[in-house]
């Protein structure tokens, strides 16, 4: 797993008329198998425990050169 925790990532959002701020951290996990399931159930558990209204999981299939 690598956290990019300094990259100068933000989030802008309308809520009505105010733009709301929100700082963004993005995880990346490598692994040769995905549960996507499991996966599902881990982003509400995440969007639970860090207060978010949405966390965003992704999932990309690679290739090794």
């Amino acid at each position: 797993m690598t956290a990019y925790l300094q990259a100068p990532a933000e989030g802008l959002w309308k809520d009505g008329g105010e733009t709301d701020r929100d700082d963004i951290v993005v995880f990346e996990i490598m692994t040769p198998k995905v549960d996507v399931s499991d996966w599902q159930r881990r982003r509400s558990d995440l969007e639970r425990r860090f207060r978010q209204d949405k966390i965003v999981v992704r999932y990309s299939k690679i290739t090794l050169l």
